[in-house]
């Protein structure tokens, strides 16, 4: 949830040292991350892109590697976005197309406890987080983590899957300062004329969020809300404002808020992993 005090170049100023910090004190020269053409990995992307500028500075070499991973399930215009972004942003980028594998691994389990779209859903979302660390250890690198606050909140994220990263630079933020953020790059590439930095960032922010899974089309068909904004608003009311939803409901749609609260409240991964404490041995 955008507020007054969010400022978009301290952030991103924060985040880049970081990650430069992170990446130069572990003598890691490798970045590997994957590139939806969503909102999350396009952000990243442009993030480390920006740190290796810095890490240049310091004469380290430093090589973002970004891999795209369709299945039959992943909107062409979402491809197209990746492909994209990862030709403008990463220093080397690939398309493997993981329809097969994911398809055969499914075959596999032959599971039929959850919905398909749901069960072939978490298989891909698994497969892609092994073909990373896969990477990962070819290149003696790290997975960089594109989760955001909003959906770590709604349980948008697959255990074992997208929820997985050695570093997660942008999990705390909401989604829509996640688009602010990319706004923000838009405004200072277009100051220096990078058109071609423009048209990736443009493209992903008009992307319709989507898991590109085959569970639904976009995350607003299960949420029934109009936005990310929306959505952002409705959680920042409920949870950091502690209204109660006979207030937030005034303001919008009914069946809208409960749909999202629904899922906060019943998100049981906000509270994994569960471990046993020392003290609970003493008996």
């Amino acid at each position: 949830m955008i507020t007054a005090d969010f400022q978009c170049f301290k952030v991103i100023d924060v985040i880049v040292n970081k990650l430069s910090d992170y990446f130069y004190k572990n003598n890691l020269h490798h970045a590997i991350l994957g590139v939806s053409g969503g909102i999350d990995s396009t952000v990243v992307a442009v993030l480390l892109y920006k740190v290796k500028e810095h890490l240049k500075e310091l004469g380290f070499h430093f090589i973002i590697h970004g891999y795209s991973l369709p299945t039959s399930t992943t909107n062409p215009d979402e491809l197209f976005v990746s492909t994209l972004v990862g030709h403008t942003f990463c220093d080397k980028f690939q398309v493997d197309n993981i329809t097969g594998i994911a398809g055969n691994i499914d075959n596999f389990l032959n599971s039929k406890l959850l919905p398909d779209s749901f069960k072939s859903g978490n298989i891909k979302s698994r497969f892609r987080m092994m073909y990373l660390y896969n990477m990962a250890k070819e290149w003696k690198g790290c997975v960089v983590g594109t989760d955001n606050w909003t959906e770590k909140l709604l349980g948008f994220s697959t255990i074992g899957g997208d929820d997985t990263a050695d570093i997660m630079p942008i999990q705390n933020l909401w989604k829509t300062e996640v688009y602010a953020i990319a706004n923000h790059f838009l405004v200072k590439y277009q100051e220096v004329e990078d058109y071609a930095k423009c048209h990736a960032i443009t493209s992903s922010i008009q992307l319709a969020p989507q898991d590109g899974l085959g569970i639904t089309n976009s995350d607003m068909d299960q949420l029934g809300a109009k936005d990310y904004y929306e959505v952002d608003k409705i959680l920042y009311a409920y949870i950091v404002e502690k209204q109660p939803i006979e207030e937030i409901v005034e303001s919008f749609d009914v069946s809208t808020v409960y749909k999202i609260i629904n899922r906060y409240n019943n998100n049981f991964k906000l509270k994994l992993p569960i471990t046993i404490t020392r003290d609970e041995f003493e008996v």
